[in-house]
């Protein structure tokens, strides 16, 4: 008997719910889990509401199902699927313990800093890693810093994601 265990699936960007369907389609499971990382965001601008979606893990699926050899086979028919991460030829690729598969969702995960105007910061990442600055205004995933650079105040836009809080 075959049991059911998780699988990531490389497929092509920005088609994630059109392949979701079609592995639906072809599974017909009624316990199949999948998680594709795409989050709705509503952004209000000049008075009218727009609604994107963010992949916060683009390229990638993770499923939990039964694979046999037919399943995997029609799978990897569809288009825009790559194949599965871990594969092996001839065989079943290799499925994902619970315990890696919650370690690989913290590492992709982004951390959320309380981050407020007026707050000393430093740069972790990017060009200008290691200097520090305040904070002038804040934004929904990005702040406006004021930096000193060659002796000159300098305002940027930086992703929350690459800032400490001093």
């Amino acid at each position: 008997m075959i049991k059911r265990k998780w699988y990531i699936i490389n497929i092509i960007t920005k088609y994630e719910i059109d392949i979701i369907s079609k592995i639906k389609n072809i599974i017909n499971d009624k316990k199949l889990i999948v998680y594709n990382f795409i989050k709705k965001d509503v952004i209000v601008k000049d008075n009218k509401r727009y609604i994107y979606k963010k992949r916060l893990l683009p390229g990638y699926l993770i499923l939990y199902f039964k694979l046999d050899f037919l399943l995997l086979y029609k799978i990897k028919k569809i288009n825009g699927v790559i194949g599965f991460l871990n594969e092996r030829v001839n065989k079943l690729p290799i499925s994902l313990n619970f315990k890696e598969l919650e370690k690989f969702l913290k590492k992709n995960k982004k951390k959320d800093i309380n981050i407020n105007k007026g707050d000393d910061i430093k740069i972790n990442s990017g060009p200008f890693m290691g200097l520090s600055g305040k904070v002038e205004n804040k934004y929904k995933d990005k702040i406006e810093i004021s930096i000193y650079i060659m002796g000159r105040l300098v305002n940027l836009k930086i992703d929350k994601n690459k800032v400490n809080k001093i």
